[in-house]
């Protein structure tokens, strides 16, 4: 199940972000990606065991176990914030599907042609219909049905690219392909990598859905294994095959598949898949906006349901915003990249050692003026130094890679 959470459409900028990063680096980095996202697991879990004692009151009704963990950490602007940071996430995944799926339709006989406005038109009109309904349990095929397509499509382009450009050869590649050439191309293949894992958000989800929670550890280290493995497997392979094209892989690796009749028919079906998955963004972002709206706070209150007309209102006014973005920035690396730096590099990067620290200091302050012998301090010391060292690590580069994404997306609608 985590390595069903995290292979997502992210593995369609893997190769990508691997010819940003080298065929040395980029394996390399990605193992430290899946560690980090270890790390952040093993803290959130910790942060359970800290939530006694709060200077901040009761958290908001209804919230979930991130939610309680956030408010018993930063209190109610914070609550806020990360509401804000989700949301953020939960829209820049919407706008990256948008955008892989107006490119998919573009290269088929179906495209409206132009500049890819039409196109995006389309997406609307299919997805639309779908955020009138009530129950989205109905999409819970859809998610399986993906990966059958992602798998067919990434077979089909590694058959095409053998055929035209011969087997795997890394001869024929330098030192210079081996590693990064500027941080523009580490902010890329950090992005990719940060949104492929993209697991720390579900860590909560994912433990209370299990029998025996305490195994939930040793389950995510394996998960975050064996995807990671995944991940180096394909990022390197494709991108070694593709690298005598001219012009290298493209940033969506769906791109690539060949134009003939099952080409276009892979393509129209990945578009499909990505267009019906695009409500599983914009409700819960609707949800969010509509709990803000209605004034949620830390009251123990909770707010009558709103009509479903209104409901259905807010999704199309998000789902109009996402596609106005798609339009504007008609690069799905760079939005995914984007989304991926700015907002799951926060939330998996950053909170887990923010929240961990601030619990775990306050909990050993508590011992500290009630007079209790603690055998672990020199433990705990360590745990809040390397916790201060991991955020320190996470915001440096959260905003290193947010800058040069937001440069490349600037430099590339000129």
């Amino acid at each position: 199940n985590v390595a069903k959470v995290c292979i997502g459409t992210g593995v369609l900028a893997l190769p990508y972000g691997f010819r940003a990063g080298g065929y040395l680096f980029s394996p390399l980095a990605m193992c430290g990606i899946g560690l980090w996202n270890a790390y952040g697991v093993d803290r959130l879990v910790r942060c359970l065991g800290l939530l006694g004692g709060s200077t901040h009151g009761p958290a908001p009704s209804g919230c979930s176990t991130f939610g309680r963990v956030t408010y018993a950490a930063t209190g109610r602007h914070g609550y806020a914030a990360v509401d804000f940071l989700t949301l953020a996430f939960l829209m820049g995944g919407a706008v990256a599907w948008i955008v892989a799926a107006t490119d998919l339709l573009g290269g088929t006989r179906f495209s409206t042609g132009g500049t890819g406005v039409g196109n995006a038109a389309v997406v609307f009109v299919v997805v639309a219909p779908v955020l009138a309904l009530k129950d989205m349990a109905r999409l819970a095929g859809v998610s399986a049905c993906g990966i059958f397509a992602i798998c067919v499509s990434f077979g089909m382009i590694l058959w095409e690219g053998i055929e035209t450009y011969g087997p795997p050869d890394i001869s024929e590649l330098g030192w210079r392909d081996a590693f990064p050439r500027s941080f523009g191309d580490v902010s890329v293949f950090y992005g990719v990598a940060a949104f492929a894992f993209g697991f720390i958000p579900v860590t909560y989800v994912l433990r209370e859905s299990m029998e025996r929670p305490a195994l939930f550890e040793r389950a995510a280290g394996i998960g975050l294994t064996c995807t990671g493995i995944l991940y180096v497997v394909v990022g390197v392979l494709c991108w070694i095959v593709y690298a005598p094209a001219v012009g290298g892989i493209e940033g969506n690796i769906l791109d690539m598949l060949p134009t003939g009749r099952t080409g276009t028919a892979v393509r129209l079906a990945m578009a499909a898949v990505l267009a019906a998955s695009v409500p599983l963004m914009i409700v819960p972002a609707g949800e969010l906006v509509q709990i803000r709206l209605a004034g949620d706070g830390p009251d123990g209150r909770d707010h009558p349901t709103a009509p479903h007309t209104q409901t259905f209102a807010v999704r199309l006014l998000l789902l109009a915003g996402c596609v106005a973005c798609g339009s504007s920035v008609p690069d799905f690396a760079l939005v995914l990249g984007l989304t991926g730096c700015m907002c799951v590099g926060v939330i998996s990067f950053v909170l887990p050692a923010l929240f961990h620290m601030i619990l775990l200091g306050r909990s050993m302050g508590r011992d500290d003026i009630e007079g209790k012998p603690t055998a672990i301090d020199l433990t705990e010391t360590h745990m809040l130094w390397t916790d201060r060292a991991m955020l320190a690590l996470g915001t440096v580069a959260t905003f290193v890679s947010t800058f040069h994404t937001i440069s490349a997306i600037r430099h590339g609608s000129r």
